[in-house]
């Protein structure tokens, strides 16, 4: 006899991260559950994942699957527990991570009438259409040279270099409407997004908030600050949730409102133009070991790929051939893949054109994927929370990474919209 119905809350962190970067996020969230919900809550910010996040988003989210169907039959060896609903909050690249494991779990039924109750999906400050930078510029070249060499497997995801199945890129697969990771987050009672403003050099507003228009670009100063207005109702309370500015109320600009709460970490952004300034050299130097690192880490993950045989041979997705953009070969003059690893990535990357949608390429047909994905990633209902956290190393301000952080406003806005049975 199953027990009362439990709550599982699971926190997933990004690249480099690692579970502590999450602790105010978690804190918050078991504060409110207490007060919104008469559910039992349990919660688990996911350990598989640390010092493992250049593994790839795919390999990330089967780790992550498996430790979700662990955690579950722990909890349930306790008669008096039965695990109802599911939510999944993603930080950074842990939001990818969080919508791959919400498709391999929409395939394997999970979210089937009698199983997991999907509730929330939170995402914050996750790049939803990679970090790829299609305007020129030295500083825009090198960033897109180096992070598929400095972040290894995942950074070849998030720069659409990857093949996944159909020889895709997977964050293109991943916006598809008919395969089960947009399948799965149909089914989220909420879903909801925070994206930083302006100063995230991690994810920038575009990718954050899948608006490749910028509304923030167009007035926003030399230095990247952004003019803004108050967009919660109780401005404040929640002084960092922000909307933006029309011509009129630029012209106009209350320069006093955006600073009754004084930027923080000058000292961070300092420290950064200074070693940037006097240490190129040993920057230099360092750039290239950590490049040479993220290269030997790629080729030591080559022929062990996750497996994606399971979502070509999904009788749900047996057309998709058919549906895919830019003059993919059909299954007519492209054999379906045997369920060995080795044949599915021959089949997916040798006898699949690699244009437009398909991967390969950081050079041809950027714009058209991240059009695609954006076009289809906003056919879902996202709740979209802009945040202005005061910090010009914003990226780890809007998850109050560390105590000094000022502005908290945000994770408690966040919380408030969530859903809580």
């Amino acid at each position: 006899m199953s027990g009362p119905s439990t709550h599982l809350v699971v926190l997933q962190h990004g690249l480099w991260g690692k579970p502590e970067n999450l602790d105010y996020l978690q804190e918050n969230l078991v504060r409110n559950s207490k007060e919104m919900s008469h559910l039992s809550t349990h919660f688990l910010i996911s350990t598989v994942n640390f010092g493992l996040t250049l593994d790839g988003i795919d390999m990330c989210g089967e780790r992550l699957v498996d430790q979700i169907k662990e955690e579950i039959q722990i909890l349930e060896k306790d008669p008096e527990c039965k695990v109802t609903y599911l939510s999944l909050v993603g930080y950074s690249l842990g939001g990818l991570i969080t919508r791959y494991a919400t498709g391999k779990l929409e395939f394997e039924g999970a979210f089937a009438p009698g199983g997991l109750i999907p509730l929330n999906f939170v995402t914050i400050s996750t790049p939803h259409l990679g970090v790829f930078k299609t305007k020129s510029g030295f500083f825009r070249k090198a960033f897109n040279s180096f992070v598929p060499k400095m972040a290894s497997w995942s950074g070849h995801q998030l720069m659409y270099m990857d093949h996944h199945a159909w020889g895709r890129p997977l964050l293109v697969n991943m916006s598809d409407p008919q395969l089960p990771f947009m399948k799965g987050l149909k089914k989220f009672s909420k879903l909801i997004l925070l994206a930083n403003v302006h100063f995230d050099s991690s994810v920038p507003y575009w990718s954050g908030a899948i608006s490749l228009e910028d509304p923030y670009l167009k007035h926003q100063s030399y230095f990247g600050r952004s003019k803004s207005m108050p967009a919660a109702e109780d401005a404040l309370a929640y002084p960092s949730i922000r909307r933006p500015c029309t011509d009129e109320e630029a012209a106009g600009y209350d320069e006093e409102e955006r600073d009754r709460i004084a930027m923080m970490g000058g000292g961070f952004r300092t420290a950064v133009l200074f070693l940037f300034l006097i240490w190129v050299p040993l920057l230099s130097y360092g750039l290239v070991r950590w490049s040479a690192k993220g290269k030997s880490h790629y080729k030591s993950l080559i022929g062990k790929r996750p497996d994606f045989t399971w979502l070509l041979n999904d009788p749900a997705t047996a057309l998709t051939p058919i549906h895919l953009p830019l003059h993919v070969k059909t299954a007519e003059t492209s054999p379906r893949p045997s369920s060995t690893r080795s044949s599915s990535r021959e089949s997916s990357q040798d006898d699949l054109v690699k244009s437009g949608l398909c991967g390969g390429s950081a050079k041809g047909g950027i714009l058209e994927k991240q059009q695609w994905m954006e076009k289809h990633l906003n056919e879902l209902p996202w709740l979209k929370i802009d945040v202005d956290c005061r910090y010009f190393h914003s990226h780890a301000g809007i998850v109050v990474r560390a105590p000094g952080f000022v502005v908290r406003d945000q994770i408690q806005y966040m919380t408030e919209h969530m859903s809580w049975k």
